[in-house]
């Protein structure tokens, strides 16, 4: 239906273990949030919310209101909803881009996020092998291209010191980039309700979104907070964020 909101790493299956297909009906102004496993024969009724991880239950109908997780095979209803189809109206999202001159402020084009957040995982594609190839051209202005004339262990000992040492160095360069595009794109947080066609605050906080790739730069994906999970580390990150 219209005016359906999804959010990321949900995932909407269409058919079972036994490869027996059912159609999936989202109706217009549903909610799927973040990380919602939505099972064949789902029907998400108009004003029914599925919060984040949110796992339904294959072939049932969910009516207008606020389901989480799931217990006992089925999603938990947090609240109920009363909203007819003929509320559904045009969300703010759909506003701010389907009408950007009307908005409070300029709204980028779909193109300009795309390119954005290209231009971003390409640039921690990049930052990802920093550390090796800026530890290699280390060991080659220390040799001075002449590798012919050290011995063999110096030859793989230098490049590997160099490599090693260019990664904490990556490190404090991906948190100051981090650290300080928020500071530049968001600034510091202030609680209310930000809409897409009333506030700038939900772009830049997509455009902060985008960068989060670079945090992976030592690979396999995982994030570098992953390192500082449970020190003190981690609390003077979020501290660097803002936080109090």
């Amino acid at each position: 239906g219209d005016y359906v909101v999804f959010g990321s790493r949900s995932l909407i299956l269409t058919s079972d273990a036994h490869h027996r297909r059912q159609a999936v009906t989202l109706e217009a102004g549903s909610n799927v949030s973040d990380r919602c496993v939505v099972l064949p024969g789902t029907r998400v009724k108009t004003g029914a919310v599925l919060g984040s991880g949110a796992l339904t239950k294959e072939g049932t109908t969910y009516e207008p209101g606020t389901y989480v997780g799931n217990r006992g095979n089925e999603c938990v209803q947090l609240k109920k909803a009363g909203v007819d189809a003929s509320e559904v109206k045009e969300t703010s999202y759909a506003r701010a881009f389907g009408r950007r001159r009307e908005a409070t402020y300029t709204v980028l084009p779909e193109w300009c996020h795309i390119v954005w957040s290209t231009a971003s995982i390409s640039w921690a594609c990049i930052v990802t092998k920093l550390p090796i190839v800026a530890g290699l051209m280390l060991a080659q202005l220390y040799f001075m291209d002449d590798w012919h004339s050290h011995s063999v262990a110096s030859a793989l000992l230098v490049p590997s010191a160099f490599m090693i040492l260019m990664y904490p160095a990556v490190l404090c360069l991906v948190l100051c980039m981090d650290i300080g595009s928020k500071w530049i794109l968001i600034g510091r947080r202030k609680p209310g309700s930000h809409s897409w066609d009333s506030s700038s605050y939900c772009q830049r906080w997509q455009l902060y979104l985008s960068l989060a790739p670079l945090r992976s730069f030592e690979g396999h994906g995982a994030d570098l907070l992953d390192m500082f999970r449970g020190s003190q580390y981690l609390v003077w990150y979020f501290r660097a964020l803002g936080a109090r």
